[in-house]
């Protein structure tokens, strides 16, 4: 294992008497940038004036939340919000004792590039500044393949389906009702086998649906398309149960991350993690999943929850003492990537031109990388609350994650913990909430909730008849839609999304000035 050195990039205002200007009520100040090496030195990136058209990002250390000093510079680092897109602990810890309170840490990099975009023109744009430089940055990092129609409209999930009785029920009270569904989700934990030994319960890794409480998964998958809905599953297909058929040959064969003590490293839910960095454990934990869930069932929809990936405790350490490569490499160094590692491993195997899913395998992640777009990885929020002060927060999560280049983003409508259907508060909530989420990239219902559901037996819309009405009309209008698409294809080619911020409109009907 290499000992990498530590880096900052540290914003400071300009002290100096500066123009400013207004961009949305947004103060635009002159700014430098500075990287903080290990020992203290300092070196100068830019200095960014009114007419800057700067661009300047770092895929090889740090993540793409986008923040926006001056003008139209965007810059990159690691982010300072845990669920915001990468939650690894040594992105989040405080900066060095040299580094100032502006400064956002890394705390291993054997180096630091920088990529630079300009823009073609200078204020006042006949095309959005920012709009450019998505543009250069999809050309520079990847263009986003684009979903199929169907993805537009709504999308039906909770915490949890536990067999397949429950999902074409839920199916069922949807079309007897005129609810338009595109998709149904079915969470984790479907793997378990409540009928195996003791002992023998978790299936985690065998990628494959226990006839106990799945008799007939192929015939699930094919009577839902005949309806008109699609299925997606929860496999956590990054790690893989002691007690899988999969084990002991991933495990002997060196595939399996490590931890600490040299020792296989535990994820989440029983499961030892896959070392996705390693060519050869990407293609055979895709093997795994093509023998099981593609192949005996005909699922090619694909959830990537926890694919930070969890800790063993899922406590929020999410394993920062895993080492990956073959161990040679520590998280400090590369653990925040490893969403993407799970995204390319999919399209490697199903998604990529020339594939038998290609076009039409659609995955949606808890986290990304700079580029995972490429791979046609879409993310949702993770686990919210269901708060006011929760639901507010994803108006800025969403289009911060539009400005760093992920197009395809949803959250848990209502929130994903914490919704009680006796609370006239939840109730109205979740209806603002599903009013919300109608106009985000992805219309995604989940969470875990507490109380009667509406109608009796329904996981999903919740409350009186008459907030209901209005989530169901909602629902209606979000069908699978011709214009929509069309919306989506062209805008998607450059990675801007539906949902993005007002800066992307300057050009196109809004002028702005510095002065």
């Amino acid at each position: 294992m290499f000992s990498p050195n530590s880096a900052g990039l540290d914003f400071n205002p300009n002290p100096q008497p500066a123009e400013h200007g207004l961009l949305y009520g947004t103060p635009l100040v002159p700014v430098q940038a500075d990287i903080i090496l290990q020992g203290g030195c300092k070196c100068r990136l830019w200095r960014c004036y009114k007419h800057g058209h700067s661009a300047c990002c770092f895929p090889h250390v740090a993540a793409f939340p986008t923040i926006l000093p001056c003008s139209n510079l965007a810059n990159t680092w690691p982010p300072s919000h845990p669920r915001a897109l990468i939650p690894v602990p040594h992105l989040l810890s405080p900066p060095p004792k040299r580094c100032s309170p502006t400064c956002r840490p890394a705390d291993a990099v054997l180096q630091a590039d920088i990529w630079v975009a300009t823009t073609a023109d200078s204020p006042p744009h006949v095309v959005s500044p920012w709009a450019q430089l998505q543009a250069s940055y999809a050309d520079a990092t990847g263009h986003t393949p684009v979903y199929p129609e169907w993805t537009t409209g709504f999308w039906q999930c909770k915490l949890r389906y536990s067999n397949q009785s429950q999902v074409m029920d839920v199916v069922q009270g949807y079309l007897d009702r005129q609810i338009p569904i595109s998709l149904i989700i079915i969470d984790f934990y479907s793997w378990n086998d409540p009928a195996a030994p003791l002992g023998k319960e978790n299936t985690l890794g065998d990628e494959t649906l226990p006839t106990t409480c799945w008799p007939d998964a192929k015939l699930m998958v094919e009577q839902l398309k005949e309806q008109g809905v699609e299925l997606m599953i929860s496999p956590y297909s990054h790690s893989v149960a002691n007690t899988s058929h999969n084990y002991a040959s991933a495990a002997s064969r060196g595939l399996l991350a490590t931890d600490g003590t040299g020792r296989p490293a535990l994820g989440y839910a029983g499961g030892f993690v896959y070392d996705l960095f390693n060519t050869a454990a990407r293609a055979y934990a895709f093997g795994a999943m093509q023998d099981g869930y593609i192949n005996q069932y005909g699922l090619h929809h694909f959830s990537l929850d926890c694919n930070e990936p969890c800790g063993g405790t899922n406590n929020g350490t999410f394993g920062n003492d895993f080492v990956y490569n073959e161990g040679k490499w520590p998280a400090a160094f590369v653990g925040a990537a490893y969403p993407h590692m799970v995204s390319q491993m999919l399209y490697e195997g199903m998604g990529a031109p020339g594939k038998p899913y290609a076009g039409d395998n659609v995955m949606l992640g808890r986290s990304a990388w700079a580029g995972t777009q490429r791979f046609g990885g879409a993310v949702w929020s993770g686990d919210t609350q269901s708060t006011w002060d929760d639901f507010n927060q994803q108006f800025r999560a969403g289009l911060n994650m539009a400005m760093s280049g992920i197009p395809y983003w949803t959250t848990d409508i209502g929130g994903f913990d914490g919704g009680d259907t006796t609370s006239g508060d939840f109730r109205e909530l979740i209806v603002r909430w599903f009013q919300w989420g109608a106009f985000c990239p992805l219309f995604r219902l989940h969470g875990a909730r507490k109380g009667p559901t509406w109608p009796p037996g329904e996981p999903g819309l919740c409350g009186d008849t008459s907030s209901n009405e209005v989530s169901v009309k909602i629902a209606c209008d979000r069908q699978p839609n011709e214009n929509l698409f069309h919306f989506l294809v062209h805008d998607h080619s450059c990675l801007i999304s539906i949902s993005r911020s007002q800066m992307t409109e300057i050009g196109r009907h809004l002028r702005y000035s510095c002065n």
